[in-house]
């Protein structure tokens, strides 16, 4: 009896290989399903069956490609939003054996309401006692999953996900937690970056299973939550309905220097890490490094702009083009192996990102108390560590929209945490024709414990 994890960085996706004998099912496969099949190979087992806990907002499924592959049925939950065209809807009392193991089908609605749990048995040893439960974005570890996708049902879908997750606890204490997500993903705030438990555990540690039983008070906790939905999601909501997602080619074609310098209408992404882009960037690119892409690519590109990717190395770029198409983005055409020296030797000029420290930004704020400061975090950071006085707050994924807000012709100083998301947004301040613009490194981590701040207030 196996169960194989499959982590897709950046995502913080976590999807599964459950096998038995010479069987095997997929739970939640990503969009590049080789690794399904090397898996199911390394084992001896065929993949038969396919199932999807929901349809997923953050990527695209691999369901379709991996059930045209390999023969497998592909089932999905009942009451999705739109008919699920490449699937086969189960519903509560669905069962799947396995071998010696069973997969019975439990509809955990809330996050979304076509959302299932996946309970595994153990036929051989005990058929009454779950072994696992796969809860997709329903449980997570140390946290729940989101329930703003119904803006309007908000109280309806909280109390929903209330008693989907009653019901989960109720196969006991020993049940382990397969869970769709781990830390980093959008579908929750407080999730853990411990990828194993059980429900025993969680009850124990994980603090929003303290209210349940508490209805209303889980209500109001899941309806005061702040989360973001980037643009993308609509994309993914449509591919994950209908199936059509086209094949990609899994290689690059790596650019000359006389073909990447055509720009034309091509946005230019470099990828590499943000203190390699300060130190010497090309002008025009977005600063926008391999683990940022899933969180910040569909806030700052549109899905159907061309893409090339500025990069270190041929791996570089091959990560990063995995990153952009398991979110949507198919048109990443190339890559240059970026050579700054010749560059500068072609154009005469290489760009750099000034970074700051905190008591040079005190100076100049001392010196010049209008100075413009923009704060790039996220809401719930703006409400729990406060703000520079005077900042003016535009979250990373807004910013491109809420630029009105700066005076471009003034130096702007840009503040995040430690600098990250600060130097990305320095980046797309630069291509929007700010030419003053330096970061605070070490940002609001590096400020608070030198300095004051001032409440945040909308």
């Amino acid at each position: 009896m196996i169960v194989e994890k499959v982590k897709t960085e950046g995502l913080a996706h976590l999807s599964y290989l459950v096998a038995d004998g010479d069987q095997a099912i997929v739970i939640d496969p990503r969009r590049d399903t080789r690794i399904y099949e090397r898996l199911a190979t390394e084992h001896g087992c065929q993949i038969i069956a396919i199932f999807e806990t929901h349809r997923n907002e953050d990527f695209v499924t691999g369901a379709p490609v991996l059930a045209k592959r390999t023969g497998a049925q592909v089932y999905h939950g009942p009451h999705p939003d739109q008919p699920i065209e490449y699937a086969k809807t189960v519903e509560q009392g669905f069962q799947l054996q396995l071998g010696r193991l069973r997969i019975d089908v439990m509809e955990t609605p809330g996050h979304t309401y076509d959302s299932v749990s996946l309970v595994l048995y153990d036929t051989e040893a005990d058929n009454s006692q779950a072994v696992g439960v796969f809860t997709g974005d329903a449980l997570f570890i140390g946290d729940v999953g989101r329930t703003d996708f119904y803006p309007d049902e908000a109280e309806k879908v909280a109390g929903l996900l209330h008693d989907s997750i009653a019901s989960i606890l109720q196969l006991g204490d020993h049940t382990i937690l397969y869970p769709a997500h781990g830390a980093g993903s959008v579908c929750g705030g407080g999730l853990s970056d411990r990828e194993f438990s059980t429900l025993g555990h969680e009850r124990l540690t994980n603090p929003v299973l303290k209210l349940i039983g508490d209805r209303d008070a889980f209500i109001a906790h899941k309806t005061g939550e702040h989360h973001y939905m980037p643009p993308y999601f609509s994309l993914m909501e449509q591919r994950n309905s209908d199936g059509k997602a086209p094949v990609l080619q899994q290689e690059l074609p790596a650019l000359s220097y006389e073909q990447f310098k055509e720009k034309g209408n091509k946005v230019w992404v470099d990828v590499r890490s943000v203190e390699a882009f300060s130190g010497h960037y090309i002008a025009g690119s977005l600063a926008l490094p391999v683990s940022m892409i899933a969180a910040y690519a569909g806030w700052l590109i549109k899905p159907e702009h061309e893409i090339v990717l500025l990069a270190d190395s041929e791996t570089q770029a091959h990560t990063a083009y995995a990153h952009f198409y398991r979110i949507g983005f198919d048109n990443v055409s190339g890559y240059w192996q970026i050579n700054t020296n010749r560059w500068a030797v072609k154009s005469g000029q290489v760009s750099q990102i000034e970074h700051i420290g905190v008591n040079t930004l005190a100076g100049r704020l001392r010196e010049n108390p209008d100075l413009q400061i923009l704060d790039v975090r996220k809401y719930d950071e703006w409400k729990d560590t406060g703000v520079i006085s005077g900042a003016y707050t535009a979250y990373l994924g807004h910013l491109a929209e809420k630029l009105g807000g700066l005076n471009s012709s003034q130096p702007v100083v840009v503040v995040c945490g430690s600098g990250q998301r600060a130097t990305v947004a320095a980046s797309l301040l630069k291509v929007r024709g700010f030419d003053q613009v330096c970061v605070l490194w070490g940002g609001m981590n590096a400020w608070q414990e030198d300095f004051s701040t001032e409440p945040y207030t909308e």
